[in-house]
């Protein structure tokens, strides 16, 4: 059940970036927003990607019951 509700997200979540891939205007708009990219500051990049280690670290070492 677990895997079957997973896949589900999964397919929800991509679903829409693979229609706008296909769909040619909708592509023109991905690549205007990825023309908007280089005008973010490199250190944005950086803190996403601590935030990103600190959820991992927080997913697999830190017990809940601890906080509650």
């Amino acid at each position: 059940q677990g895997f079957l509700t997973l896949a589900i997200f999964g397919l929800c979540l991509s679903a829409p970036l693979a229609v706008a891939v296909v769909w040619p205007a909708s592509e023109r708009l991905l690549d205007r927003f990825a023309g908007l990219s280089s005008r973010v500051p490199r250190w944005t990049g950086a803190v996403l990607a601590a935030f990103g280690l600190w959820s991992i670290y927080f997913g697999l070492f830190v017990k809940l019951e601890d906080w509650v």
